[in-house]
C-alpha cells in the first residue's frame, strides 16, 4: 500500500481529477488510470529495491472492491460505469482493503442520497422519474478528505 503525505497525496490528487473529470464529462481519460497504475508501480519497485518488500496479498484484498464493480459493469451493460470500477481498483492497490471499502461504502450512501433527492425533486416538479446518469466519482470527494484530515494528511485543519 502506498504510505506517507506524498503518496496520500498522490492519490487524492488522482481522485479529485477522477472526480472532476466525470463531473464534466461523464468519463475518466484513459491516461489519467494509466499514469495512476505507473505511479503506483513505480512506488511498488522503489519500495522493493530499498528492502522494504511488498504487501502482495493487501494489494490483491485491496483491489477486490474495484474488480466487483468491473464484474457488475460487465453484467448490468456498462449501467454501472467501467471507469468507476477502474478508480476503485487502483485506489484499493493503492490504500488497502479497509480504507478501499469504507470509500466505497460512503461513496455509494451519499450517492443513494443524493439519487433520492433527485428522484424527489423531479416527482415534485411533475418530470418523469426516468433514470439518469447521476456520476459515482464526485461522492468520493468528502470521505476521502475526510480521512486525509483524520490521518493528518492535510494538517492544520482540527480532525
Amino acid at each position: 500500500m502506498i504510505s506517507g503525505s506524498l503518496g496520500c497525496g498522490l492519490v487524492l490528487l488522482f481522485l479529485v481529477y477522477c472526480a472532476f473529470e466525470d463531473l464534466r464529462a461523464m468519463s475518466v481519460s484513459a491516461l489519467a488510470f494509466l499514469a495512476m497504475a505507473l505511479s503506483e508501480l513505480g512506488w511498488y519497485l522503489a519500495r522493493l529495491f530499498r528492502g522494504g518488500g511488498a504487501d502482495w496479498r493487501g494489494l490483491l484484498l485491496g483491489s477486490l472492491p474495484g474488480l466487483f464493480l468491473i464484474l457488475l459493469s460487465v453484467l448490468t451493460s456498462s449501467a454501472i460505469g467501467m471507469g468507476d470500477g477502474l478508480f476503485f481498483l487502483l485506489i484499493g492497490t493503492a490504500a488497502g482493503l479497509p480504507l478501499t471499502l469504507l470509500l466505497t461504502i460512503c461513496t455509494f450512501c451519499l450517492s443513494a442520497v443524493w439519487s433520492l433527492g433527485v428522484i424527489v425533486m423531479r416527482q415534485v416538479r411533475g418530470l418523469p422519474r426516468n433514470p439518469q446518469f447521476i456520476p459515482l466519482l464526485p461522492f468520493t470527494l468528502f470521505p476521502a478528505l475526510l480521512w486525509c484530515v483524520q490521518s493528518g494528511v492535510i494538517a492544520g485543519v482540527p480532525a
